[in-house]
């Protein structure tokens, strides 16, 4: 008897831990704090700004544009290439992770300051609260389990 497998070639980019685009590259969106539902429905629910795409957009974090990754139409990789400088890095809408298209690879969202920044703002969008805090002094410091940074 012949058994059935499926072979599953599968690749994996590992995220860099630095980039040096990032700091030239990532600015913040302008979110009211009052509005984040509002907001999370602009961002994601967005089309392509292109095509009108509404499948695996991603964000321009210079000038925040919406535009289809590279299993669509491309459009963000040809904003990329289009010449303008600081254009590089991009927010995944779907999975919230941050590709450098001069580095050619992911970016490790708690490791890259600027990055864990606009992530913890698409992440409270997304899921209505915010991610831990591993950066001393970021927005909300993480503080142990029960709020109270006294050792017990």
């Amino acid at each position: 008897k012949r058994s059935l497998s499926v072979d599953l070639v599968m690749s994996w980019v590992p995220a860099l831990h630095h980039c040096e685009h990032a700091e030239e590259s990532v600015r913040r969106v302008d979110v009211d704090e009052d509005l984040l539902d509002e907001a999370a429905g602009r961002w994601f629910d967005a089309e392509c700004s292109e095509c009108e795409n509404k499948e695996e957009n991603w964000v321009c974090l210079r000038c925040h544009q919406v535009l289809c990754g590279r299993y669509a139409s491309q459009h963000a990789l040809k904003h990329c290439d289009g010449g303008e400088e600081g254009h590089s890095v991009a927010l995944g809408l779907n999975d919230l992770s941050f590709w450098c298209y001069k580095c050619n690879s992911y970016l490790h969202h708690l490791t890259i300051r600027p990055v864990y920044d606009v992530y913890c703002q698409f992440h409270e969008m997304k899921f209505g609260e915010k991610p831990s805090a591993p950066f001393e002094g970021s927005t909300d410091d993480a503080k142990g389990d029960d709020g109270d940074d006294d050792e017990d």
